[in-house]
């Protein structure tokens, strides 16, 4: 019976793992949960007339820098519909003084806080911006985190470590070779997630651990993010930080209590910086109505409008409060 019951385990476990591995359709939970998109800088107007050298430039224009990741590059979403072309349209609607806006989206997928860092030094003298908003995303104090000399040559996908050798390899590469395995695991992880329970050793446990400990990834990032904020407010930048949400767990809010306390902590303390939690900006919505999928945390056109509209009221307060003046 024992031996009729363990034969038919092998046969399905062999079965799942040839399905899993010869067709990459088969995904429980899939419900388009992983948002995939080239890892590169989105097309504008002013990032190709930048790369042209051909950028008109007075003193009394209106630029704007965006930095971050896929959040707010809006992957998964048209790009006209985007944060960056929401809020170009908006705050030319409401310049009425005949200046021109510009804003350069310089935001990518996998960018982590060195890729910000180095993207901003790579921008700023050519287009001068007033503003800068840096789109703080909770992962991003993962990857390669030590600044090179060559600014240029980071603006390519950050590598991510690879894990230490296990003492029990010989198990582990049995095991973490299965396809049947890691799907599973990934599976049951998403669907936990969207529940609210954080497992302590998945990624996203390991990176809400890192702002609460204080980690090694997450003094390093204040380092470089500080090095870039003191360089803005000497250029008198002014610099709006926006903590982007993760809309599948609107819901959530206590499992980021922490992570968020110590980010906020951190930006506050910065008088040239305008720190908003996008969190907020959702409060007691549904995290459906803002999302791409219920595993996956990006934000959909709607969520991007929401912001847009909030950045532009934003910058419009920033500015009647500036030497400037209003649009």
């Amino acid at each position: 019976m024992y031996l009729k019951t363990l034969a038919y385990l092998l046969i399905f476990l062999l079965v799942g793992e040839l399905i899993v591995r010869f067709d990459k359709r088969f995904q429980p939970f899939a419900e388009n949960s992983t948002v995939k998109t080239a890892i590169q800088l989105g097309e504008s107007e002013e990032l190709r007339l930048l790369t042209h050298q051909s950028l008109p430039s007075t003193n009394n224009d209106l630029r704007v820098m965006i930095l971050g990741d896929s959040y707010i590059y809006g992957a998964g979403i048209n790009p006209a519909n985007n944060f960056s072309n929401q809020l170009r349209t908006l705050l030319k609607s409401s310049v009425t003084d005949g200046r021109n806006v510009y804003i350069l989206d310089v935001s990518r997928p996998s960018n982590n806080t060195l890729d910000n860092y180095n993207t901003y030094f790579t921008f700023v003298n050519a287009f001068n911006p007033n503003f800068i908003i840096l789109a703080y995303n909770i992962n991003d104090i993962n990857g390669n985190l030590e600044a090179t000399t060559d600014i240029k040559k980071t603006l390519t996908a950050s590598p991510m470590g690879k894990a230490s050798a296990s003492r029990i390899k010989k198990v582990y590469d049995v095991l973490y070779t299965s396809a049947l395995l890691q799907m599973a695991l990934k599976s049951s992880n998403k669907q936990l997630k969207s529940m609210g329970y954080v497992i302590p050793s998945s990624k996203f446990g390991q990176d809400l651990q890192s702002y609460q400990t204080n980690a090694s990834n997450w003094i390093k990032s204040k380092e470089l993010l500080s090095e870039m904020l003191t360089d803005a407010a000497q250029r008198n930048i002014k610099t709006i930080t926006l903590l982007m949400p993760e809309m599948d767990l609107l819901k959530r809010p206590e499992i980021f209590y922490e992570a968020d306390t110590s980010i906020q902590n951190f930006f506050s303390s910065n008088p040239a910086v305008t720190f908003i939690n996008g969190r907020n900006l959702f409060d007691k919505e549904e995290g459906a109505t803002y999302r791409l999928s219920k595993y996956d945390g990006h934000l959909n056109e709607k969520a991007h409008t929401l912001l847009a509209n909030h950045g532009r009221e934003i910058i419009a307060t920033l500015q009647r409060n500036s030497d400037s003046g209003p649009f």
